[in-house]
């Protein structure tokens, strides 16, 4: 088999792989909701319809389009059960590798001033959260909820490489990627999908088509949606130190000595408030026309 083509079988097969992981199938998954995983992959195949005045077809390059496509209908259309459960914890440990990412990749980030005084705010407010663990209404939780969801696609941005989707675009100039490779860029640029569309869907600017009243009520439903799946339950205190005391020292220890490649230990971290919340996976009621004006 061709290399090339072996790649992005290889790619194909990542994506598959992450749509399966963001959506968790279980026996909490409806039929309506497979109709709408059908929905989006006929959706996504449009991408793969020439343009208007193209005047040469290029169907790999229309392969990559059909796949964001995919990943933009997968978090619009079955929001309600891929966004995840967290809780402060999870958010903290998320804060802390991406200050850690922020500051390996200063230089070449060319962050201003202004903007980093502003990302202090939430740092500042995640902090507070997680080590006092007070009462949260419905602003906060949505509040934490998009921070969330900002450092997801910050860390995501910061670790992708975009030029290892050459294979789609200048087959000639894109690097040789092993099977592994491939396989794990896919199911990062799906995630960078579904999760660049959720901030996406936080801007409340109305389509070109759709009134100001329709947007606000769209916004309104996904805010109130991630207040509902941020559980702010108690847990123990000793849990956010042991976060920002273990985490943030080995952090540190790595910028100041590297004894880890920046990018790998980043990796390592993002996976780890997946286990510590492991036995939490369970969502908090859904919100209600009661509860909603709380």
């Amino acid at each position: 088999m061709d290399a090339h083509l072996s790649s992005v079988l290889w790619f194909a097969l990542g994506v598959t792989v992450q749509a399966l992981l963001v959506i968790r199938i279980d026996r909490n998954w409806a039929p309506l909701d497979s109709g709408m995983l059908l929905l989006c992959v006929g959706v996504a195949a449009l991408g793969m319809l020439p343009y208007r005045n193209e005047a040469i077809y290029e169907p790999l390059t229309h392969m990559l389009i059909s796949i964001g496509f995919f990943g933009f209908f997968l978090a619009i259309l079955i929001e309600k059960t891929i966004l995840p459960v967290i809780n402060e914890n999870i958010v903290l440990s998320y804060t802390l590798v991406f200050w850690y990412a922020i500051f390996v990749n200063f230089q070449s980030l060319g962050l201003r001033d202004w903007l980093i005084y502003a990302l202090s705010v939430p740092t500042s407010a995640t902090l507070l959260i997680a080590f006092t663990q007070p009462a949260l209404n419905l602003f906060w939780k949505a509040s934490m909820y998009a921070w969330f969801l900002v450092l997801l696609l910050s860390l995501g941005l910061m670790q992708f490489s975009f030029g290892r989707l050459l294979i789609f675009t200048s087959p000639d100039a894109a690097p040789w990627l092993t099977p592994i490779e491939c396989v794990t860029t896919a199911m990062a640029f799906l995630y960078l999908c579904v999760n660049a569309t959720f901030v996406f869907e936080l801007i409340p600017i109305p389509g070109k088509t759709q009134s100001w009243k329709d947007r606000m009520r769209e916004w309104h439903d996904l805010t109130t949606l991630m207040a509902y799946r941020f559980n702010d339950g108690a847990s123990p205190a000793v849990v956010a130190t042991a976060i920002f005391l273990i985490e943030g020292g080995v952090l540190t220890l790595n910028f100041i000595y590297h004894f880890i490649p920046d990018g790998l230990l980043i990796n390592l971290v993002l996976v780890l408030p997946g286990l510590l919340y492991y036995g939490s996976r369970v969502a908090p009621p859904a919100p209600t026309a009661d509860n909603r004006a709380q």
